[in-house]
Protein backbone atom coordinates (compact mmCIF):
# COMPACT_ATOMS: atom_id res chain seq x y z
CA UNK A 1 0.00 0.00 0.00
CA UNK A 2 1.37 3.69 -1.11
CA UNK A 3 1.24 5.82 1.50
CA UNK A 4 -0.16 9.83 1.24
CA UNK A 5 -0.49 12.84 3.00
CA UNK A 6 -3.67 14.73 1.09
CA UNK A 7 -6.71 16.32 1.94
CA UNK A 8 -10.03 17.23 -0.57
CA UNK A 9 -9.93 20.98 -1.27
CA UNK A 10 -12.40 23.12 0.33
CA UNK A 11 -13.56 24.66 -2.97
CA UNK A 12 -14.40 21.18 -4.69
CA UNK A 13 -16.85 20.81 -1.31
CA UNK A 14 -19.84 20.66 -3.20
CA UNK A 15 -19.18 17.49 -5.03
CA UNK A 16 -19.73 15.89 -2.22
CA UNK A 17 -23.01 16.72 -1.34
CA UNK A 18 -24.66 17.04 -5.13
CA UNK A 19 -27.63 15.18 -5.87
CA UNK A 20 -25.21 13.38 -8.65
CA UNK A 21 -23.04 11.75 -5.72
CA UNK A 22 -26.53 11.40 -3.77
CA UNK A 23 -27.75 8.97 -7.15
CA UNK A 24 -24.24 7.57 -7.41
CA UNK A 25 -23.23 6.91 -4.01
CA UNK A 26 -26.80 7.35 -1.22
CA UNK A 27 -26.06 7.87 2.11
CA UNK A 28 -28.92 6.06 3.25
CA UNK A 29 -27.85 2.46 1.75
CA UNK A 30 -24.46 3.03 3.70
CA UNK A 31 -25.98 4.34 7.36
CA UNK A 32 -28.50 0.88 6.51
CA UNK A 33 -25.62 -0.85 6.01
CA UNK A 34 -24.43 0.14 9.30
CA UNK A 35 -27.08 -0.44 11.29
CA UNK A 36 -26.85 2.94 13.35
CA UNK A 37 -29.10 2.82 16.36
CA UNK A 38 -30.77 5.43 18.46
CA UNK A 39 -28.15 6.23 21.37
CA UNK A 40 -24.95 5.07 19.35
CA UNK A 41 -22.02 6.59 19.38
CA UNK A 42 -20.54 7.63 15.89
CA UNK A 43 -17.24 8.64 14.54
CA UNK A 44 -16.93 9.55 10.77
CA UNK A 45 -13.13 10.17 9.31
CA UNK A 46 -13.08 12.15 6.51
CA UNK A 47 -15.97 13.89 7.87
CA UNK A 48 -15.65 16.81 5.01
CA UNK A 49 -18.84 18.87 4.81
CA UNK A 50 -20.96 16.51 6.57
CA UNK A 51 -22.28 13.87 3.54
CA UNK A 52 -22.13 11.28 6.17
CA UNK A 53 -21.78 12.91 9.51
CA UNK A 54 -25.78 15.03 8.96
CA UNK A 55 -27.78 11.96 8.46
CA UNK A 56 -25.72 10.05 10.74
CA UNK A 57 -26.38 12.45 13.70
CA UNK A 58 -29.75 12.47 13.13
CA UNK A 59 -29.98 8.61 13.33
CA UNK A 60 -28.32 8.41 16.41
CA UNK A 61 -29.53 11.72 18.15
CA UNK A 62 -26.18 11.24 20.00
CA UNK A 63 -22.30 12.24 19.70
CA UNK A 64 -21.22 12.30 16.90
CA UNK A 65 -17.39 13.23 16.11
CA UNK A 66 -16.64 14.65 12.70
CA UNK A 67 -13.04 14.37 11.89
CA UNK A 68 -11.26 15.64 9.23
CA UNK A 69 -7.70 17.11 8.20
CA UNK A 70 -9.19 19.86 6.84
CA UNK A 71 -10.61 23.13 9.08
CA UNK A 72 -12.46 24.71 6.22
CA UNK A 73 -14.30 21.59 5.41
CA UNK A 74 -15.19 21.02 9.50
CA UNK A 75 -16.69 25.01 8.98
CA UNK A 76 -18.76 23.86 6.00
CA UNK A 77 -20.14 20.90 8.16
CA UNK A 78 -20.70 23.15 11.28
CA UNK A 79 -22.97 25.71 8.70
CA UNK A 80 -24.49 22.52 7.31
CA UNK A 81 -25.47 21.25 10.97
CA UNK A 82 -26.64 24.74 12.25
CA UNK A 83 -29.04 24.72 9.13
CA UNK A 84 -30.74 21.74 10.06
CA UNK A 85 -30.64 22.30 13.44
CA UNK A 86 -28.36 19.52 14.84
CA UNK A 87 -25.84 20.01 17.99
CA UNK A 88 -24.81 16.31 18.51
CA UNK A 89 -21.43 17.18 16.23
CA UNK A 90 -18.64 17.59 17.69
CA UNK A 91 -15.69 18.93 15.19
CA UNK A 92 -12.54 17.24 15.09
CA UNK A 93 -9.40 18.78 13.37
CA UNK A 94 -7.22 15.68 13.31
CA UNK A 95 -5.87 13.41 10.66
CA UNK A 96 -7.03 10.00 10.42
CA UNK A 97 -4.08 8.64 12.82
CA UNK A 98 -4.23 10.76 15.63
CA UNK A 99 -7.45 12.12 17.52
CA UNK A 100 -8.00 13.61 20.25
CA UNK A 101 -11.15 11.07 21.16
CA UNK A 102 -10.71 9.37 24.26
CA UNK A 103 -10.08 5.73 24.40
CA UNK A 104 -12.93 3.25 23.93
CA UNK A 105 -15.44 6.02 23.32
CA UNK A 106 -17.09 5.54 20.48
CA UNK A 107 -19.62 2.23 19.00
CA UNK A 108 -18.82 2.85 15.43
CA UNK A 109 -16.76 4.19 13.10
CA UNK A 110 -16.91 5.39 9.52
CA UNK A 111 -14.44 6.20 7.33
CA UNK A 112 -15.50 6.66 3.56
CA UNK A 113 -13.36 6.64 0.71
CA UNK A 114 -10.75 8.40 3.13
CA UNK A 115 -8.13 5.63 4.08
CA UNK A 116 -6.08 5.83 1.08
CA UNK A 117 -4.84 9.05 1.97
CA UNK A 118 -3.69 8.18 5.24
CA UNK A 119 0.52 8.81 5.55
CA UNK A 120 0.19 5.12 7.46
CA UNK A 121 -2.84 2.96 7.05
CA UNK A 122 -1.72 0.67 9.28
CA UNK A 123 -1.40 3.77 12.39
CA UNK A 124 -4.88 4.94 11.20
CA UNK A 125 -6.34 1.18 11.91
CA UNK A 126 -4.59 1.45 15.29
CA UNK A 127 -6.18 5.02 15.93
CA UNK A 128 -9.50 3.86 15.13
CA UNK A 129 -9.44 0.64 17.20
CA UNK A 130 -8.31 2.69 20.26
CA UNK A 131 -11.54 5.06 20.12
CA UNK A 132 -13.76 2.26 19.52
CA UNK A 133 -14.99 0.04 22.26
CA UNK A 134 -14.30 -3.61 22.41
CA UNK A 135 -17.79 -4.69 20.58
CA UNK A 136 -17.23 -1.49 18.35
CA UNK A 137 -17.27 -1.46 14.46
CA UNK A 138 -15.34 -0.46 12.23
CA UNK A 139 -16.84 0.23 7.98
CA UNK A 140 -14.36 1.37 5.74
CA UNK A 141 -15.24 2.30 2.35
CA UNK A 142 -12.92 2.25 -0.46
CA UNK A 143 -12.25 1.93 -4.40
CA UNK A 144 -11.97 -0.90 -6.12
CA UNK A 145 -8.20 -1.07 -7.66
CA UNK A 146 -9.56 -0.89 -10.78
CA UNK A 147 -8.06 0.87 -13.64
CA UNK A 148 -11.39 1.10 -15.21
CA UNK A 149 -13.54 2.47 -12.68
CA UNK A 150 -13.16 6.80 -11.48
CA UNK A 151 -11.59 7.69 -8.05
CA UNK A 152 -7.62 8.35 -6.94
CA UNK A 153 -4.78 7.47 -8.65
CA UNK A 154 -4.35 3.22 -9.13
CA UNK A 155 -0.89 4.00 -6.42
CA UNK A 156 -3.55 4.72 -3.99
CA UNK A 157 -5.70 2.30 -4.20
CA UNK A 158 -5.95 -0.55 -1.61
CA UNK A 159 -7.72 -3.48 -2.97
CA UNK A 160 -10.26 -5.51 -0.81
CA UNK A 161 -7.75 -8.17 -0.41
CA UNK A 162 -4.96 -5.39 1.00
CA UNK A 163 -7.66 -4.18 2.81
CA UNK A 164 -8.65 -7.42 4.80
CA UNK A 165 -4.68 -8.54 5.24
CA UNK A 166 -4.27 -4.87 7.12
CA UNK A 167 -7.38 -5.14 8.46
CA UNK A 168 -6.25 -8.66 10.34
CA UNK A 169 -1.93 -7.69 10.97
CA UNK A 170 -4.60 -4.88 13.31
CA UNK A 171 -6.39 -7.36 14.95
CA UNK A 172 -9.89 -6.91 13.26
CA UNK A 173 -12.21 -9.56 11.75
CA UNK A 174 -13.43 -8.49 8.29
CA UNK A 175 -16.32 -9.08 5.98
CA UNK A 176 -15.96 -7.28 2.01
CA UNK A 177 -19.04 -6.34 0.66
CA UNK A 178 -19.26 -4.68 -2.58
CA UNK A 179 -21.25 -1.59 -2.30
CA UNK A 180 -21.50 -0.57 -5.94
CA UNK A 181 -19.77 -0.85 -8.98
CA UNK A 182 -16.60 1.11 -7.79
CA UNK A 183 -16.23 0.55 -3.95
CA UNK A 184 -16.53 -2.24 -1.27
Amino acid sequence: MVEHDHVFKPEQADKLISAERQEEFPAENILSLMGIEQGEVVADFGAGNGYFTLPIAKATQEKVYAIDAEPKMLDLLKERAKEEKIHTIESVHAGVDDTPITDSAVDKVLISRTIHHAPSVADALQEMKRILKSEGTLYIIEFYKDETIDGPPMEMRISPEEMTEALQKAGYSSTVTKINEQEY
